[in-house]
């Protein structure tokens, strides 16, 4: 959340063949503002304790909300199933 360029962000843990779990992360980016997977990654590390960093980084639109206008982690997940993001497929990252 604290990148320039993020307005907001989500992490959830998704199942993992190697680490049992690890976090996905779906970043809505901040008007006007543009950044690619690989960048937010490199800014990431050394910010935040290497088991922390997402395996992937997703960008939205808009994040999926409640009723209540709370985002729901299930809901997130349910929508990375939907868009083809899960299960994560090994090295997708080049």
């Amino acid at each position: 959340m604290t990148h320039p360029a993020i307005a907001e962000v989500a992490v959830v843990g998704v199942p993992d063949p190697t680490w049992d779990e690890v976090g996905v992360a779906v970043c809505v980016i901040a008007s006007g503002a543009s950044v690619k997977e690989v960048e937010l990654l490199a800014w990431v590390h050394g910010k935040i304790a290497r088991y922390k960093v997402p395996k992937r980084i997703v960008f939205w639109t808009e994040l999926p909300r409640s009723g209540y206008g709370k985002i729901t982690k299930k809901i997130v997940k349910d929508e990375l199933a939907t868009r083809g993001v899960l299960p994560l497929v090994p090295e997708t990252i080049a």
